[in-house]
């Protein structure tokens, strides 16, 4: 039976490191990528091996739980635990720099990638070169890397090799986050080495037993959320909201291309063999030569990417922040394929992962007490669907903009109005009676979310109405007074004599 994990949090505190320590932490984290690899090679070779095997079709075919083809090509994580220990025995230098725990959750590590690999969740997991291992973890209170008091202990075999480890604490605390998390049991502790702005910074993170501390109050209701690629339609049964979630993508991917194309071109003068006349790239050769400046804008696009991650994190937290206090901790959306909008919007998709803005509401509401509600997005088509008919008209993307065909001349945010009919979506199918008694308290909501789409980052629960603004709005103007002109001519023909 397979036991249902207790809920965890992260809390991350950075490090004070003097010098001898730095040096000491950079030899350890030099050397974990062999036990990485190492374990890597050998559970590949038992994966092609039990692949070969004229019985693993059988395998595949049998029930959920029969691991007897795995037992016997030594395909497990315990197999995996055994080979690095074997391998850090076999080697003194390795057995004095990375303890045994350590050793473990490194072949952890491996052993899941091969096995995501062995589902096909994953392609096939590449080996590790020196420094790109940036994290280490141990395995509990008793693991030579864990937490004593108010420091970080790491110790091993040899004595003099122990480290101890002091974080920076916040000294205000001033939501209690930090107290809420050195208050309960620390299960392991995972250090991490980051580079800053060209400086290696050193940060421990403690995953403690328990829930986050909830720094305000969920708000009790249902909303709904149309994701799009870079915004997201928000509704609740009294308020609605159009927001952009990361509105700095546009600056960070032309300060990355910028990046990008100098890259380029130092690496076209540096290696003018590896590329025709034309400019093309000429196959089988491979750029060896890397200049000073080649290496330089390597680092600024590597921090470039490491600021733009920041932003998207704290774009997403805020906005997830926003749904569960002002809208509700139940959420329904749509299920979509991140996937396919990877195809149509690559770049963008990795600048505003809208995936994983889902994944932390769906964290989130669940830490609050709510949940997150995905149903068939092909099943009820809520974008061509027309609450005032009850059927569908399909529509193009291009078009952001819903016209009830009842003849009310009534105009509303495409968006808009597909989170507004998620509210009505149960298991049942969508309730069309129950949207038709709420539209009249609904319209002038979306009308003014509409007019006044706003950001995360400037994010007003109860923004005024402002003037509509853009070329949808001036089109959703135009409509309105086409649809006016009929009631306006009948109403001069009654008073004219």
């Amino acid at each position: 039976m397979v036991r249902k994990p207790k809920p965890t949090f992260i809390h991350e505190f950075p490090l004070r490191v003097d010098r001898a320590q730095a040096h000491a932490l950079e030899k350890r984290f030099g050397v974990v990528h062999f036990a990485y690899n190492v374990v890597l090679q050998e559970m590949l070779a038992r994966l092609r091996s039990m692949r070969n095997d004229p019985r693993y079709a059988q395998a595949c075919k049998a029930p959920k739980g029969d691991d007897a083809q795995r037992k016997a090509h030594g395909f497990s994580e315990f197999a995996a635990h055994d080979v690095v220990a074997l391998h850090i025995r076999a080697s003194r230098y390795l057995d004095g720099l990375i303890d045994s725990h350590t050793a473990q959750t490194l072949a952890s590590r491996a052993f899941r990638a091969c096995d995501e690999h062995a589902f096909g969740k994953r392609g096939q997991p590449r080996f590790k070169r020196r420094g790109e291992i940036a994290s280490v973890e141990g395995k509990g209170p008793t693991s030579p890397l864990n937490w004593k008091g108010d420091r970080v202990v790491w110790g091993g075999k040899r004595r003099d090799r122990a480290m101890t480890l002091r974080p920076v604490f916040d000294k205000r605390d001033r939501d209690g986050v930090q107290a809420h998390a050195l208050s309960g049991k620390v299960k392991y502790v995972r250090l991490i080495r980051r580079t800053i702005q060209g400086e290696v910074r050193w940060f421990v993170q403690l995953v403690c037993d328990g829930l986050p501390l909830q720094r305000f109050e969920a708000r009790d209701g249902v909303a709904a959320i149309d994701l799009g690629p870079s915004t997201a339609a928000i509704v609740a049964s009294d308020k609605a909201a159009l927001v952009s979630f990361l509105p700095e993508v546009k600056e960070d991917m032309a300060a990355r291309r910028r990046l990008q194309r100098a890259m380029d071109r130092s690496r076209r003068a540096t290696n003018p063999q590896c590329f025709n006349e034309d400019g093309t790239w000429r196959k089988g050769t491979r750029a060896t030569e890397r200049s000073i400046r080649y290496l330089a804008l390597c680092r600024h696009l590597a921090e470039q990417e490491r600021v733009m991650a920041e932003r998207r994190d704290r774009a997403h937290s805020r906005l997830a922040n926003i749904v569960l206090r002002d809208f509700g901790k139940v959420v329904r959306t749509e299920k979509l394929s991140k996937k396919a909008w990877q195809k149509n919007w690559g770049r963008r998709m990795k600048a505003t992962a809208p995936g994983m803005f889902m994944e932390k509401v769906s964290r989130k509401a669940g830490n609050a007490g709510g949940s997150l509600v995905e149903f068939n997005a092909g099943r009820h088509k809520l974008s061509q669907f027309d609450h005032t008919r009850g059927d569908f008209v399909r529509k193009p993307l291009s078009l952001r903009w819903h016209e009830l065909r009842d003849g009310s001349g009534q105009i509303v945010q495409r968006d808009l109005y597909s989170a507004w009919l998620a509210l009505f979506v149960s298991a049942d199918g969508l309730d069309a009676s129950q949207a038709s008694q709420a539209w009249a308290v609904a319209y002038p909501l979306l009308a003014r979310a509409a007019s006044s789409p706003v950001q995360a980052a400037s994010w007003r629960p109860a923004a005024a109405s402002r003037p509509l603004r853009g070329v949808g709005a001036a089109r959703m103007r135009e409509r309105q007074e086409r649809a006016a002109r009929p009631a306006q001519k009948a109403e001069e023909s009654r008073v004219t004599p």
